[in-house]
């Protein structure tokens, strides 16, 4: 994460649920080589998002291949 250009986490049911994807996101946000560089892509239409996410940029899209397509518009 400290060298990453983007956090563009795929969130689905499982790994919402996950404690270490959320810290991961939560470093990612804290991380000012990042700040407005996390993009959320939901894979599931019934994904809970955590409270982290809910206020950043996200996508809704169960496709891969749309998805990518959407977020690098």
């Amino acid at each position: 994460i400290e060298q990453a250009a983007f956090l563009i986490p795929l969130m689905s049911r499982h790994t919402s649920k996950s404690m270490w994807v959320q810290r991961e996101i939560e470093q990612a946000i804290i991380s000012p080589h990042l700040k407005n560089r996390v993009f959320t892509v939901f894979l599931d239409s019934g994904v809970t998002s955590p409270w982290v996410l809910r206020s950043l940029p996200s996508v809704t899209e169960s496709n891969a291949s749309r998805a990518a397509d959407r977020v690098t518009r």
